[in-house]
């Protein structure tokens, strides 16, 4: 029951990312990540959009700050039972926070002033059909290369650390 409830959550958020983010190539190996063949990875700009979404939790994701006060409490007082899990992970370029359902990773990333620069989702089954991450938004012309290489994460990284 688990697996079968995990693919369908698995299945839903690939479905709302693919909304979100659209069709024209949103959708992505690592060797087209950032346009690397001249092709847009993120086909949507981030804006002023700071929530969470695709991710339905409370909080913003504005800055890191606010991200990681989101991913230490992401399902509120649900607490033990909260299926959600947040991580932290410094790369060379950016820091990402990770948060994680099951079987998909909604990524937020982060200049080194912490401020949101784009907003990706990894999911296993997109994995299982070769296409594993897509961009909800951010710059047309976001390389996800450190992000492929460095995610998704099983363990909490920094975050444990940072959550009261």
């Amino acid at each position: 029951m688990l697996i079968r409830d995990g693919m369908r959550a698995g299945f839903l958020a690939l479905t709302l990312a693919t909304a979100v983010a659209g069709c024209d190539g949103s959708l992505t190996d690592p060797d087209h990540a950032g346009g690397a063949d001249g092709g847009r990875f993120c086909p949507r700009p981030l804006g002023d959009d700071c929530s969470a979404a695709p991710l339905q939790i409370a909080g913003d994701v504005c800055t890191l700050e606010m991200g990681i006060q989101s991913a230490c409490g992401p399902c509120g007082p649900a607490g033990a039972t909260c299926p959600l899990r947040g991580a932290v992970v410094r790369g060379a370029m950016y820091t990402y926070l990770q948060i994680t359902n099951v079987d998909v990773a909604f990524v937020f990333v982060y200049d080194t002033n912490g401020a949101l620069v784009a907003k990706l989702l990894w999911s296993a089954n997109g994995a299982a059909m070769g296409l594993p991450w897509t961009c909800a938004a951010g710059p047309d012309n976001f390389n996800a290369n450190e992000a492929i290489s460095l995610l998704p994460v099983t363990v909490s990284g920094d975050l444990g650390g940072m959550c009261p």
